[in-house]
C-alpha cells in the first residue's frame, strides 16, 4: 500500500522524466499565451512573456535537482523572465535603453552564476521547493513583477505560473502515488517556515503593487 506522505515521496524513484514536465508546462504556457491574446487582448510581447513564465513554472521545482540540466534550463528561463520584466520597468522609469540593456545583461549573468550557486547551497532536492507554498510564492512573485503592465497581465501571468508549477507537483504526485509534492509543511521546520515567510512577503508586495 503506497504511503501518502512526504517521506515516501522523497524515497520513491517512480517519477516522471524532466522532459514530461517540459512538454506539459509548454502546453500550459502556449494555452495561456493564446488566451491572453484572444480573450484579454494582450500585446504579443506581454502574452509571450506570460507564456514563458508558465512554461518555466512547470520546471521550477526541479531547480533544486542534483543534476545540472534542470538548473541550466530552468535557471535560464526564470532569469530571462525576471530580467525582461525588470528591464521593462527600468525603461519606463529611466527612459535610457542602453543603461537598461546593460543592467539587464548584468542581472542575467548574476542570476545564472551567483544566484544559482546560492540557491543550490540552501536547498535540497524535493524539499520545500516541491510544495504548495512554493507554487503560490512563484505566482505572487510574477504578479508583482508584471504589475507595471497592468492588472490583467499581472494576474494572468500569476495564474499561468501557478498552473505550470501545479502541473509539475500533480504529475509527481500521480507518478509517485504520494501526496508529498502537494505538501504544506515538511519535517524540517526552518525551510518550511522560510517558504511561508517568502510567500507572505511576495503576496504583500504583489498586493501593494496591484492596489
Amino acid at each position: 500500500m503506497p504511503q501518502l506522505i512526504a517521506g515516501e515521496y522523497l524515497r520513491t524513484k517512480n517519477m516522471p522524466s524532466f522532459n514530461t514536465h517540459i512538454y506539459s508546462s509548454a502546453a500550459i504556457g502556449a494555452a495561456g499565451t493564446a488566451l491572453g491574446l484572444s480573450w484579454q487582448g494582450w500585446p504579443w510581447p506581454v502574452a509571450a512573456l506570460a507564456g514563458l513564465a508558465g512554461w518555466a513554472g512547470g520546471m521550477i521545482p526541479d531547480l533544486d535537482s542534483d543534476t545540472g540540466r534542470p538548473v541550466r534550463i530552468v535557471g535560464g528561463l526564470v532569469s530571462l523572465v525576471l530580467t525582461v520584466g525588470l528591464v521593462h520597468v527600468l525603461l519606463e522609469r529611466l527612459q535610457e535603453p542602453l543603461r537598461a540593456a546593460l543592467v539587464g545583461a548584468g542581472l542575467l549573468i548574476l542570476f545564472n552564476t551567483v544566484g544559482i550557486w546560492l540557491f543550490k547551497a540552501v536547498t535540497r532536492h524535493r524539499g520545500m521547493f516541491h510544495s504548495l507554498p512554493a507554487a503560490l510564492a512563484y505566482a505572487a512573485g510574477l504578479a508583482a513583477l508584471f504589475a507595471p503592465l497592468g492588472q490583467s497581465p499581472a494576474l494572468g501571468a500569476a495564474a499561468e505560473g501557478l498552473a505550470g508549477v501545479l502541473s509539475h507537483l500533480i504529475l509527481d504526485a500521480v507518478f509517485s502515488l504520494s501526496l508529498g509534492p502537494l505538501k504544506l509543511w515538511s519535517n524540517k521546520a526552518r525551510p518550511s517556515l522560510l517558504a511561508w515567510l517568502i510567500l507572505a512577503a511576495l503576496t504583500a508586495l504583489a498586493w501593494t503593487r496591484l492596489a
